[in-house]
């Protein structure tokens, strides 16, 4: 693979794709860990979330009705509304006071950016991608990017998050193959409901934008949801004039 880093990532992944065929009887649900949603799919389906809990339980908000999460309750005593927000506030502002700071940045301000910083280091990751590609380093990184056959049964103009190498000759992603029937009819369903708000948001369909919410999966009552489609153009209607 042209690097250390490079090869540990890739034998890590070749592991970690070996364990997804495992036998159901070599896998188990770690319900005590930090991850127990995360475990139970890979238990159900062979796949492991790469964003884990805090992201992927807002895909299958049907497995958690009322938010009950293992106990607690997803919003309020786990990956609560506020702290989310607080944490994307710091981010916000940690970026608007660089931006407004006068002369150059300092060094050490700039390292703790690269390091992490409020945002976590993903958002001048771009810096550390720039650098691989050009003397091609071969590390790895989690990108957005055309399917166009990584997931060969998900339609190829879709946009997936991937694991992917940085090399010269650019960001080549790792194959997945065939995903399981189950998890590619969520998936498939989920793009489906980008594609119909696209499509509402484009031709001010009011009646598309309530189906479009109940694909999503955040609203299962259709009642409820032509409601909120309406109150949120009326909240927005300055923004939105294709819906007058």
């Amino acid at each position: 693979m042209g690097s250390a880093s490079a090869r540990r990532g890739l034998s890590d992944r070749s592991r970690a794709w070996r364990a997804s065929r495992a036998p159901p009887r070599h896998r188990r649900v770690r319900l005590d860990s930090a991850e127990p949603f995360s475990w139970q799919l890979f238990d159900d389906f062979g796949a492991f979330p790469a964003l884990r809990d805090r992201h992927a339980v807002e895909f299958f908000t049907e497995r958690f009705p009322q938010g009950e999460y293992f106990g607690r309750t997803l919003g309020v005593d786990v990956f609560s509304f506020e702290g989310t927000i607080a944490h994307g506030d710091g981010i916000y502002q940690e970026t608007i006071d660089l931006a407004k700071g006068e002369g150059p940045i300092g060094e050490g301000t700039l390292a703790s950016q690269m390091a992490g910083g409020a945002s976590g280091g993903e958002h001048v990751q771009r810096l550390d991608i720039l650098e691989s590609i050009r003397l091609d380093r071969r590390r790895w990184y989690s990108i957005n990017i055309p399917n166009r056959g990584i997931v060969s049964n998900l339609p190829n103009d879709s946009v997936l998050e991937v694991a992917a190498v940085a090399t010269a000759r650019g960001l080549v992603p790792l194959p997945i193959g065939e995903l399981r029937a189950p998890l590619a009819a969520i998936l498939l369903r989920r793009l489906g409901a980008v594609g119909a708000i696209v499509e509402a948001a484009v031709t001010g369909n009011r009646k598309l934008k309530a189906e479009a919410m109940i694909l999503d999966g955040g609203v299962s009552d259709h009642a409820a949801a032509v409601r909120l489609a309406e109150e949120m153009v009326r909240a927005q209607k300055q923004h939105l004039p294709q819906f007058a």
